[in-house]
């Protein structure tokens, strides 16, 4: 049995209408009018088929309307989402309610929601919100597309090889201590000499390359040693959960497994290090890790003045009008050639009907593939073309700054800004899309 839909309630004879007490020129509003909440709701009962509670506690239709209000303010917490659809009367609306009356749900609800929710699924939520955007866009003959990849930053510190170490380091001293108990053993891990060793590379101002390799050589020591002591502790466990002279319960288990895996994640860092103390390079395949918490976070280097590398995840996006629709995001350094032409298959897959312009600069011509016949412009080579059209660059500053105008509201408005920073790899991706969401809801409808 699914709960009941939010437009009924049990208030037969004394109930008072919204519609009275709410702004008609509201964007909330007229978002409830316009978007396709019977297509939104397919894809709740696609992701959450097998789970009773949602079903049977909460109608979907309430739950899609939270998540795309918190879209569309991204600012707001969980907690913030709790009371404001308690008391707002515009978010009780939006929701489905037609009647008021006083509401109430838990913020770890909304959480547990949006946090179970796939990458796939938001997607579709994000191409039903693109298309109709597209549809909201003024006829016009000619389409001015922009293309670009952008990185937006990750909140971390500027990672080094000793630092990470450190990490790696400290990690591996905690779990031996608390663990060499179980065992009935006692480690030396020289966890006093090797943080002296850190101490002073961190306090040194200005160190030579002479020092810095000594200074690594030693970590690299201190991790190995700790690294095999650990695995001795993991083997010896296990050992002890075979024979049942150990009983763990199922969160225990749970942690014991995670401690497992960031012990195998130490074990890359370490190898990947040695690499880089004999040789100073890694093979091309290999995927450097930078981040003993977030490990699927890469080096993007973006040769600027100011920032030559960025960290976290690089973003491909095309700007018609005022749409923005999302084609790749990804935490590796993809060629921003390469997704260009992703990005038109896609385009042509899904609403080609007019001629379009693009508007893109290259270091490598491209003119060469660009033999499509519903494209009918595009700069490269940073004004210096081989087709004999022409346009000037007060044009192609103009459409630029359009987009450069959108990068700045995502990495200012809804990153900087943004209460509910997520800590993990999917929750990442999770609010990338949510911001392309939010965006296209409030600028671009």
């Amino acid at each position: 049995m699914r709960a009941k839909d939010p437009k009924f309630s049990n208030n037969t004879l004394f109930w008072v209408k919204l519609e009275l007490f709410i702004d008609r020129e509201h964007k909330l509003v007229k978002l409830r009018n316009q978007l396709p909440w019977n297509d939104l709701v397919d894809i709740w009962d696609r992701a959450y088929s097998n789970e009773d509670f949602w079903n049977k506690k909460i109608h979907p239709r309430i739950m899609v309307a939270i998540l795309i209000y918190h879209a569309y303010y991204l600012k707001k917490s969980f907690r913030e989402l709790k009371e404001d659809f308690r008391y707002n009367i515009v978010l009780q609306y939006f929701c489905g309610y037609e009647e008021l009356q006083l509401m109430k749900i838990d913020h770890s609800t909304i959480n547990k929601f949006e946090s179970a929710l796939w990458e796939e699924n938001i997607k579709e939520i994000l191409n039903i919100v693109e298309d109709i955007v597209i549809k909201k866009q003024p006829p016009r003959s000619k389409w001015t597309s922009v293309c670009d990849t952008t990185v937006i930053p990750s909140n971390i510190s500027f990672p080094t090889d000793v630092n990470l170490l450190e990490k790696t380091r400290l990690f591996l001293h905690e779990f031996i201590l608390e663990n060499q108990r179980i065992v009935w053993e006692e480690y030396r891990t020289y966890a006093k000499t090797a943080r002296s060793n850190y101490i002073w590379y961190s306090k040194s101002r200005r160190i030579s390359k002479k020092d810095l390799k000594k200074v690594l050589k030693k970590h690299i020591q201190f991790v190995r040693r700790n690294l095999k002591q650990a695995f001795e502790i993991v083997w010896k466990i296990e050992k002890l959960l075979e024979n049942k002279t150990l009983i763990f319960t199922n969160k225990e288990n749970k942690r014991f497994k995670k401690l497992k895996n960031k012990i195998e994640l130490v074990n890359e860092i370490l190898i990947q290090q040695e690499l880089l103390y004999k040789e100073w390079k890694l093979p091309k395949w290999t995927w450097r890790i930078v981040s003993f918490h977030r490990r699927n976070i890469r080096p993007i280097y973006r040769w600027k003045k100011n920032n030559k590398t960025e960290f976290w995840m690089k973003v491909d996006f095309i700007k018609i009008w005022k749409a923005i629709i999302l084609w790749k995001n990804s935490y590796n350094n993809f060629y921003d050639g390469s997704a260009l032409w992703e990005s038109i298959e896609q385009f042509e897959y899904r609403w080609i009907k007019d001629k379009v312009r693009i508007w893109d600069k290259w270091y490598s011509g491209q003119s060469s593939n660009m033999n499509k016949k519903w494209i009918i412009d595009w700069i490269e080579k940073r004004w210096t073309r081989t087709s004999p059209k022409k346009v000037s660059k007060k044009i192609f500053k103009r459409e630029r700054a359009l987009i450069e105008a959108s990068i700045w509201i995502f990495k200012n408005v809804f990153f900087w800004n943004t209460k509910s920073r997520a800590k993990t790899d999917f929750g990442d991706k999770r609010n990338i899309l949510l911001w392309f969401i939010g965006y296209n809801l409030r600028y671009a409808f």
